[in-house]
């Protein structure tokens, strides 16, 4: 459904409408964020891919099963036009890879933090 077609059938409903509104806003402001942090780790690039909730939502109190200690993490990516497979070792704590019980990856804990560096730590 488009955009104007969906403000068009919410302004049936009360409210509605005002919260669709409110909840975009929250969404673009943070989109604008992802893609500062993008262009800041990716060299000025801008960004091309934004995703909304595409990661696994985790709650204190969910089970995960750990799978290991991730010891490294490689992804390919393109700065400045070039082309760059990127390997991260973590030190120390080494953060866990886990699994949710949707069978979702997620990392968690360790020693790492992401900023316009890069994976540190």
């Amino acid at each position: 459904m488009k955009l104007a077609d969906l403000m068009r059938a919410a302004k049936r409903y009360p409210g509605l409408a005002a919260e669709i509104e409110a909840e975009g806003a929250a969404m673009l402001a943070a989109a604008k964020r992802a893609a500062g942090d993008y262009e800041r780790m990716h060299w000025g690039d801008p960004a091309s891919e934004l995703y909304a909730s595409e990661a696994p939502r985790v709650r204190r109190g969910d089970v995960l099963a750990a799978l290991g200690e991730l010891t490294e993490i490689s992804y390919d990516t393109a700065k400045a036009g070039e082309h760059y497979r990127w390997v991260h070792e973590f030190r120390t704590p080494l953060p866990t890879l886990a699994t949710t019980e949707a069978g979702r990856l997620v990392i968690v804990g360790g020693g790492y933090v992401v900023n316009e560096r890069g994976i540190v730590g």
